[in-house]
């Protein structure tokens, strides 16, 4: 029923339409910040299996860091997807 209804009126099917290509932009631009996400992981995970520095004080300090700023560039992630989120809600 809802089918036929989307199916006699042109203007409801340009909104879907328009509403499917805003959200495919927005995975589309996420990708890049996604692949930043999981390079900084994976040096991470590198640098804790070969790269470690003797002395184990200075070790812990730079796995706070860079723990730190992972966590940081989730929150910078999160503040990006809320941000067109309510971008694209206004319009």
């Amino acid at each position: 029923m809802q089918l036929c209804y989307v199916l006699l009126k042109p203007s409801t099917t340009e909104a879907l339409q328009r509403n499917l290509d805003k959200d495919l932009q927005l995975t589309e631009n996420m990708k890049k910040q996604l692949y930043i996400y999981i390079a900084l992981i994976a040096i991470f995970i590198i640098y804790n299996l070969f790269f470690q520095i003797a002395d184990e004080r200075m070790n812990t300090f730079i796995n706070i860091l860079f723990a730190s700023f992972l966590v940081l560039y989730m929150a910078y992630v999160a503040f990006l997807v809320l941000k067109k989120i309510k971008k694209t809600s206004k319009k």
